[in-house]
C-alpha cells in the first residue's frame, strides 16, 4: 500500500497530537525527506493542504507544528516556555546575587515567555 506524504504527516500529527513537532523531526519521520526538507517550504505546503483539508494544525512559532484544539496549543505553550524558562532561571540565580529564589525567577521567565508567545513574539 503506497501513502502519500501528506497522508503519512497527518498520521504523525494524529500519532503526536498536542504535542509540538520540530520542522527538523517531520522531515526525519516523513520518508523521502531530510534536513533540507525543514529548510525549504516542503513541509509548509503539506501543512497547507492538511488546512485546507479541515485539519486543526497550529504554528508554533519558532518551534514547530501542533496538531488539535487550541486547549491543546495553550497547554504546549506553557510547556515550552517552562522548558525555555529553566535553565535560564538557573544561570540567573546561581550567577546574580539578587536574593531572589530560583523559583521565582523560573515563574517570572515563564510568564514572560508565555505573555509573548500570546502576543506573537516568540
Amino acid at each position: 500500500m503506497n501513502i502519500s506524504r501528506t497522508d503519512f504527516l497527518l498520521n504523525l500529527f494524529k500519532n503526536n497530537e498536542g504535542k509540538v513537532l520540530s520542522r527538523v523531526f517531520i522531515a526525519n519521520e516523513v520518508p523521502g525527506w531530510d534536513e533540507n526538507s525543514a529548510q525549504s517550504r516542503t513541509i509548509d505546503v503539506h501543512v497547507k493542504m492538511l488546512r485546507q483539508q479541515g485539519h486543526e494544525i497550529h504554528t508554533v512559532t519558532g518551534a514547530g507544528y501542533l496538531y488539535g484544539d487550541m486547549k491543546q496549543s495553550k497547554k504546549a505553550i506553557a510547556s515550552m516556555a517552562e522548558e525555555k524558562a529553566k535553565p535560564i532561571a538557573k544561570d540567573y540565580a546561581e550567577n546574580n546575587d539578587w536574593g531572589i529564589p530560583e523559583q521565582v525567577i523560573e515563574k517570572i521567565f515563564i510568564d514572560g515567555f508565555v505573555i509573548a508567545k500570546s502576543k506573537g513574539n516568540l
